[in-house]
């Protein structure tokens, strides 16, 4: 724990606890129709927790584990699998209990202001101790006793309410634009899908299009290009390409090391993911600027270069994922052969 600012004190966190850490319900039986709600560490990963989607055990049982069961305001944590993820209790939350996966962690609020508690488990500081208190290998947890030893620095109560505050601010306008982002995203994949089959056409352009696939359109998987002078060329692996059409980085390689073995490209091709999920999410790049003209990468990749100079490259890459966006799933998944690519479009 790093140096306590002024003002400021650290603690344990089973000090600033008004109720033992414990965790839930270790079996909640059958599922119980108008049964208690009973948290898991899943619910945990969603962006909200909804009551109509998590399992239900019975009043027996609940009345067996009273002490989980959650009131406003408290926070539960994962315990194992994704160590350390935590929420807020909110009001629609309240009388549900947990299970044995999960840790009730009760806030005295005279002490601690429950929101700056829940932002302090999320910073990187306490997040690095928690993992580093973590046990065992195929499946993590940490243990009760590990969790109730945490440090953390705890500010004067109007300065963590403060911090809570400004914290929060910014993670709803993050929300915000995530969602933006995707509203955006989706109009996208509209506009395309109306383009690029012709039901909208812009003004000035008109005349009939011709249908076509891609292995009329296309050379699949060129052949290699020869060693450039220099001998440097880009190398592109299939975690440098985005699911929308952008190449994210490249490295710089001697043409002799990667000539065998990966797959070659020039400037002006398209990268085509061969595998789902890569291909099923329209995982694909246009190539330009690659060092000397010439690149090589991910065995993974299908190559496309247009046949024709009216042919734009960039088109293609767009037309392939809208494709991906909009074509039936049983044909998406066997792309992996050249004769199958062909076929698309």
């Amino acid at each position: 724990m790093s140096k306590v600012p002024a003002g400021w004190e650290k603690a344990i966190l089973s000090d600033i606890c008004k109720k033992p850490i414990s965790y839930g319900i270790v079996q909640t039986g059958l599922s119980v129709l108008d049964g208690v709600p009973c948290l898991r560490v899943v619910d945990l990963t969603q962006q909200s927790i909804s009551l109509k989607n998590v399992i239900t055990t019975s009043k027996e049982i609940n009345d067996s584990y009273k002490k989980t069961i959650l009131e406003k305001d408290e926070i539960v944590m994962a315990l194992r699998g994704v160590v350390g993820l935590v929420k807020l209790i909110s009001e629609e939350l309240v009388g549900a209990n947990i299970t044995r996966g999960l840790a009730r962690i009760s806030p005295k609020k005279d002490k601690i202001d429950p929101e700056f508690l829940l932002w302090a488990l999320r910073s990187p500081i306490l997040r690095s101790e928690l993992l580093s208190r973590v046990a065992g290998s195929a499946l993590q947890e940490i243990s009760l006793g590990e969790l109730r030893k945490v440090e953390t620095l705890i500010p004067p109560l109007p300065e963590q309410t403060k911090i809570a505050q400004i914290l929060s601010t910014w993670d709803k306008a993050i929300a915000t634009t995530e969602q933006l982002i995707g509203n955006s995203q989706q109009q996208k994949k509209a506009l395309m899908q109306s383009l690029l089959t012709g039901k909208k056409r812009l003004p000035g352009f008109e005349g009939e299009l011709i249908n076509s696939t891609l292995g009329d359109a296309c050379y699949i998987n060129p052949k290699k290009a020869s060693c450039p002078e220099g001998g440097l060329v880009s190398f592109i692996s299939m975690d440098s390409v985005s699911e929308d059409a952008k190449l994210i980085r490249t490295e710089v390689r001697n043409y002799d090391d990667v000539e065998k073995g990966f797959t070659s490209f020039s400037d002006n091709d398209v990268l085509v993911a061969k595998i789902t999920p890569c291909f099923e999410n329209g995982k694909g790049a246009y190539l330009d600027k690659l060092k000397n003209g010439v690149g090589f990468g991910s065995t993974e990749f299908h190559v496309l270069r247009a046949k024709k100079i009216h042919i734009q490259n960039l088109s293609i890459t767009l037309l392939i994922q809208m494709s991906f966006a909009y074509v039936e799933k049983p044909i998406c998944k066997v792309p992996q052969d050249r004769n199958a690519l062909l076929q698309i479009i």
